[in-house]
């Protein structure tokens, strides 16, 4: 409000010194310093905001940096844990179709012939089976 009321003396004694002489505008004396401290306090303001600003700027910028290295990171520990996963997968698979195929083996001898010996293997090899099937969670 008070800057309201001094702003318009101001305005009609620029106004009263244009109309009076057209070609130059004056400003009296009185008004010079006032117009230059809040000059001065708008240049003020201006660059602290814009340092301010840039500093911010920076400071995010560092920010979204610092999330992409550690989204990066996280995408790497993720992919290298379901590769292990998947190996894991298959290991347990394949010993699941070697203990499968040994029972096979085992059943068709167990038609020829040694039927304790056979037997007691395959009971074995079943139970190593039941046990990988368990892991592979087929069971």
């Amino acid at each position: 409000m008070a800057l309201k009321m001094s702003l318009f003396p101001l305005v009609s004694s620029i106004l009263e010194a244009s109309v009076e002489n057209e070609n130059i505008v004056t400003l009296p004396k009185i008004y010079m310093l006032p117009i230059g401290l809040v000059v001065f306090f708008v240049l003020l303001v201006l660059v602290y905001s814009f340092f301010k600003q840039r500093t911010t700027f920076k400071h995010k910028n560092s920010l979204i940096l610092e999330y992409e290295e550690k989204i990066k990171f996280l995408r790497q520990t993720h992919a290298e844990y379901e590769y292990k996963q998947t190996e894991k997968n298959h290991t347990n698979e394949k010993k699941f179709l070697e203990f499968e195929h040994t029972i096979t083996t085992l059943e068709e001898k167990i038609n020829d012939g040694t039927k304790n010996q056979v037997v007691a293997k395959l009971e074995e090899y079943k139970n190593k089976r039941d046990q990988q099937r368990k892991r592979v969670n087929l069971g």
